[in-house]
């Protein structure tokens, strides 16, 4: 039986115990908004007592998984208080990351295309990642003046090595597919024509799979984790709200939209 439902933000569908989730503003590059952090953390609470779904598939629309924050909001935040749209964003995105670890089904990562800043740590909390081969991932937080969240600075250097992940954190620079294999950021680098049927296959295989032990392996990996990172969560909410109040954040969000280096101050 198929269930199918669409959000402001999000499609999902359930077809033979897989749901599937789509982040669904293609126009802006499935950027976060509130609406979206709060229809997905609402959509993951449901998921997380749904028997009927075993194992669930994280996409995005159109060109990309996901490009993070929404800058044009950040832009409209700068007017008034930016730090306290951005402590009102990143923890609502934190209560989303910590619902996807906790919730009991494997998640897997079809990356369709880009995923930048927090949406490249919003696939690092997710159980499996497949790439599409032009798939592109980059650490954006620097280039407009700000320090990373959504758990990237505690997930990202337990899957890459602490070297590798400082050098993506403080360069900015992008990875292509293949090179995100290579230093184990990703699984696996699909053809861009067969990323869907491959991600659904994978994901029929786990529900087809013992359930119960698949569900205890994610809880004693998040048991091993999950009580650090909640500890720096809200070190980096503390880190990227100071860096809000800055003149260089104004500033790369004004090189952003004028697509051009960003010339920081250290103020």
């Amino acid at each position: 039986m198929e269930r199918t439902m669409k959000l402001e933000t999000l499609l999902y569908e359930v077809r033979e115990g897989v749901g599937k989730v789509t982040l669904h503003r293609p126009e802006r590059y499935n950027a976060f908004n509130l609406k979206m952090v709060d229809e997905l953390s609402e959509l993951l609470r449901r998921l997380s007592t749904d028997e009927t779904v075993k194992v669930i598939i994280l996409t995005g629309a159109g060109k990309a998984f996901s490009a993070g924050g929404d800058v044009r909001e950040m832009a409209e935040a700068l007017r008034s208080d930016p730090s306290d749209f951005i402590r009102a964003l990143v923890g609502g995105v934190h209560e989303m990351l910590l619902l996807l670890r906790r919730i009991p089904q494997p998640v897997i990562a079809s990356l369709n295309g880009v995923a930048t800043g927090g949406g490249f740590n919003l696939m690092l909390a997710c159980d499996l990642r497949i790439a599409a081969s032009t798939a592109r991932f980059n650490q954006a937080f620097v280039h407009i003046g700000l320090s990373p969240d959504t758990g990237g600075t505690y997930l990202l250097p337990r899957l890459i090595g602490l070297g590798r992940a400082t050098e993506l954190m403080l360069m900015g620079e992008f990875l292509d597919a293949s090179q995100a294999l290579s230093i184990g950021l990703i699984n696996r680098v699909i053809p861009p024509e067969e990323l869907e049927s491959v991600t659904w296959d994978l994901a029929l295989r786990l529900a087809q799979g013992p359930h119960v032990p698949l569900r205890e392996t994610k809880a004693l990996l998040n048991a091993s984790m999950l009580a650090d990172l909640e500890a720096q969560l809200e070190r980096e909410a503390q880190a990227i709200t100071r860096c809000a109040s800055t003149r260089d954040f104004a500033e790369g969000i004004q090189a952003f939209f004028e697509k051009r280096a960003a010339r920081f101050s250290g103020r």
